[in-house]
């Protein structure tokens, strides 16, 4: 099932905040990692959905998979 438009955009919002460059940034993300790994983020459409993503750390550069 594709995500709405509205959450996709959130979705690519969110990835591009813990995708930051500055080592500042990475020890913000790398904190918030370390406290909300258990957790999910929640994304609500326009209806009010929920949408849940949960926050796992990447071992490959962005935009790569494991196998590539």
């Amino acid at each position: 099932m594709p995500l709405p438009s509205d959450v996709t955009e959130k979705h690519r919002e969110w990835e591009s905040f813990f995708n930051q460059d500055s080592v500042r940034h990475k020890l913000v993300v790398r904190y918030l990692y370390e406290h909300l790994f258990l957790g999910h983020l929640a994304i609500s459409d326009k209806s009010r959905k929920s949408y849940y993503f949960r926050l796992i750390r990447s071992s490959t550069p962005i935009g790569l998979t494991a196998n590539e």
